[in-house]
Order: C-alpha cells, then sequence, then structure tokens
C-alpha cells in the first residue's frame, strides 16, 4: 500500500523517437526537482560513461535517487549495454521471455544487474491506445516500480537496492553473477520480504505483483521514455 506516492511521466523524446543529450538531461533534471525518489528510463544509446549524462546520474546517485535503466536490445552480441545502464550509478536491467529464458535481443556485459519480464507485454502505445511490445524498456518499469513499493516500507539506496537484488534474485544461468543475465530473474516477494502463499509460476507471481503495483503505485517516481523507440 503507497498511499503518499505519485508517479510522473515526463517526456524527452521527439515524434520520430529521437532526442538530444541536452533534451534528456532537462528531463532528468526536472524529475529531480519534482522530487522523484526512483527514475526509470527506458531509453539508451551507444556512448561513454563520463558523457553529460553519465555525470548526471553519477548526481542523482549521491542524492539518493535510485536510477533504473534498460540494458538495450542489440543482442546476442556481448558488451552492449547502453548508456546510462552502462554506468555503476544505475541498475541496469535486461529482459526474459516468457519461457523465464534470456530474450535474445537482451544486451548484456559487466554492467548487467537483474532480470525482468520483456517479452510480449501490453502496454501503452500511440493514440491512447495499447499494444504488445517486447523490449528491456518492458522490464525496466517492473524493477522500477518493485524499488518504488519497497521504498514506502523502508530506506533504499542504490548499493543496498543491489545488494537485495543479489540477494534474492533466481540464478538464471551460473550460480550468482554471470555476464548474461546479471543476478538473475527478480523476485519481487523475496526482494520486499513478502510472503507468497501462491503455487503459480515465478512469472505469474511477478506479472501478479506488478498488476497490485500499477494499482497502488503513488510513490514519487518519473519515467522517462520514448513511445516510438523503446530500447
Amino acid at each position: 500500500y503507497m498511499p503518499n506516492a505519485v508517479q510522473y511521466s515526463i517526456r524527452a523524446f521527439s515524434n520520430d523517437g529521437t532526442a538530444t543529450q541536452s533534451d534528456i538531461l532537462e528531463a532528468l533534471k526536472l524529475a529531480e526537482k519534482l522530487g522523484a525518489n526512483v527514475i526509470s528510463c527506458s531509453w539508451g544509446y551507444f556512448g561513454n560513461t563520463d558523457d553529460v549524462i553519465s555525470r548526471k546520474v553519477r548526481d542523482l546517485r549521491s542524492k539518493g535517487i535510485v536510477v533504473v535503466c534498460a540494458g538495450g536490445n542489440y543482442g546476442p552480441a556481448p558488451n552492449t549495454i547502453t548508456v546510462p545502464a552502462s554506468s555503476p550509478y544505475t541498475i541496469a536491467v535486461g529482459a526474459v521471455n516468457k519461457a523465464l529464458e534470456k530474450a535474445k535481443f537482451s544486451n548484456f556485459g559487466p554492467r548487467l544487474i537483474t532480470m525482468a519480464p520483456g517479452v510480449d507485454l501490453l502496454g501503452c502505445w500511440l493514440d491512447d491506445s495499447y499494444a504488445k511490445c517486447s523490449g528491456t524498456s518492458m522490464a525496466t518499469p517492473i524493477l522500477s516500480s518493485i524499488i518504488a513499493l519497497e521504498l514506502q516500507l523502508r530506506e533504499l539506496t542504490l548499493e543496498k537496492a543491489i545488494e537485495k537484488i543479489a540477494a534474492t534474485s533466481i540464478d538464471m544461468a551460473e550460480k550468482g553473477w554471470d555476464m548474461k543475465t546479471g543476478w538473475g530473474l527478480i523476485e519481487p516477494y523475496k526482494f520486499l520480504g513478502i510472503k507468497s502463499t501462491s503455487k503459480k509460476s515465478p512469472l505469474l507471481n511477478l506479472l501478479g505483483l506488478l498488476f497490485l503495483i500499477l494499482v497502488l503505485f503513488k510513490i514519487p517516481t518519473a519515467s522517462i521514455s520514448s513511445k516510438l523507440n523503446r530500447v
């Protein structure tokens, strides 16, 4: 239950799905000004981890704001995680399919932290409509919502969030962390310290909790994304 939460959707991209670093920087600054505790970034680009955007996410982290980023959809080539997900001051999210396997398109590399469902999920689309979409952009807000719910229960920093992800996620490949799936599939009930009595599959449990989060979601957050160019 999140009685004091507010969700902000901040548009940084134009109708053709493009944005400049200046556009994105202004959106991040606005999210900070609005008091966001979590910023969900379903976008990314290839660049260096010391550019103006990377410096800004480092600044946000220093102020206790958790930035969650899509890892990108350029897999299966290794070391393709985009900026700002490649920054050590963000949480990089990859995508799994309905079989709870790494989606073929999901980027991976040394900065990948966790995985969440990202294939054929219903999402908002153009002209106030909905469409099934796939991408790490679909996985990212799932983790952002779980972190937002955790913040309603107790204090949480970027470092604490990653520690909890490492301790509670479901291994997918090698035991512990690995470059292709990070710490594995996010397990929301364990992450939140909530006992689940359901005997359904982990994916159904996760999506069921996501539905609950969407219904009750009111913690200060910001979603900065493009409807046309999901990463």
